[in-house]
């Protein structure tokens, strides 16, 4: 004996998940990036010292942005104790 669940239809009665929007997302990302990786136009040599510095710009942005955040009156003491070295 099954019991047979009815979904409700989320189109017509205006409900639609957010999930479902992520996921479309996702799905259209995976496409692009393999595409992206196999096709022979986006095969270009890099030259890694550019890389390293990209790296470096990057963290040192992120890092500014988290130490911004940290400053709250509770933190202060470690920015003091990071600042004093």
């Amino acid at each position: 004996m099954a019991i047979l669940v009815r979904q409700p239809d989320l189109k017509s009665s205006g409900l639609v998940s957010p999930f479902v929007f992520s996921r479309l997302g996702s799905t259209r990302a995976v496409v692009v990036a393999l595409f992206c990786t196999f096709s022979e136009v986006f095969d270009v040599p890099v030259y890694w010292p550019i890389l390293v510095l990209y790296f470096c710009v990057l963290f040192a942005l992120t890092m500014r942005r988290q130490i911004q955040y940290v400053q709250f009156p509770c933190y202060v003491f470690i920015l003091t104790l990071l600042s004093d070295t």
